[in-house]
């Protein structure tokens, strides 16, 4: 039915995992609104659906490591109107993280064969626990989007109730005229 798309970018600075992460981070999200059937009720869905680019390093006492992400998500929302206000179901949200460690730098860094043979180790371990970062940063996004979305539609839903029983419902009433059966 309609549509709209939004680009928000934020630096990160957090401890994850034992390493402090630094970089930036850009989410697009594209928004749409789509009719569904139903048997009793209007029922309307509201997606989301986006993508997370990260730039970021994690750094120990041993080494950093330089990274990019690539994140997809899904969510969607169900919402409800049963000709007297609009409801909704909390939103889902899925998501498939992509992080992908792409060099290291060390304390032996620039020594003769030791820096290379070391920030290949840190990379390795890096690698070994890519599984354990995709998961955090999926849940990571799985917290804010979902919570985000349900927030952002709820203050919309109580506005449009609101506006719908005073100035539709309200006058209906007080005129005798509000309906006896209504079918969506």
């Amino acid at each position: 039915v309609m549509g709209d798309s939004r680009s928000e970018s934020s630096w990160v600075n957090q401890c994850v995992m034992g390493a402090r992460i630094n970089g930036s981070q850009c989410t697009t999200s594209n928004i749409s609104v789509d009719v569904r059937p139903s048997g009793d009720k209007a029922y309307i869905a509201l997606t989301v659906d986006g993508t997370v680019r990260s730039n970021t390093s994690g750094t120990t006492d041993e080494a950093t490591v330089f990274s990019t992400g690539y994140h997809n998500f899904h969510a969607e929302k169900a919402i409800y109107m049963d000709g007297h206000k609009i409801t909704s179901s909390p939103a889902s949200v899925g998501v498939s993280a992509n992080t992908q460690f792409y060099a290291a730098r060390t304390n032996f860094s620039g020594v003769p064969i030791f820096g290379r043979i070391a920030e290949g180790i840190a990379l390795d371990v890096a690698q070994g626990k890519a599984g354990e970062a995709n998961a955090y940063t999926a849940d990571q996004i799985r917290n804010e989007v979902g919570p985000r979305l349900d927030n952002e539609a709820q203050s919309k839903f109580d506005k449009a109730n609101m506006e719908l029983e005073t100035r539709v419902w309200g006058p209906l009433r007080e005129q005798g005229m509000y309906p006896d059966t209504m079918s969506w």
